[in-house]
């Protein structure tokens, strides 16, 4: 597809935002919910992972639990 030949209806949902710059900073925030580490070489190695709590409370933002199988 060439660029100059592109209309709105090219563009999928989030294109056309940021082309009309109607995105807030809020747009592109994430929580980050879970980590999966892996500890080794590409071909031996162990994973584990650290995930977040859904539930908050008022004096912290969720706790974070670690899975691990050793």
């Amino acid at each position: 597809m060439n660029d100059e030949n592109m209309t709105m209806d090219d563009l999928n949902s989030d294109q056309a935002i940021l082309l009309n710059r109607t995105v807030t900073d809020n747009y592109f925030k994430y929580q980050l919910k879970g980590v999966v580490v892996h500890n080794g070489t590409s071909e031996t190695g162990h994973y584990y992972a650290f995930i977040k709590d859904r539930e908050e409370t008022k004096d912290d933002d969720g706790k974070w639990y670690e899975f691990n199988d050793t």
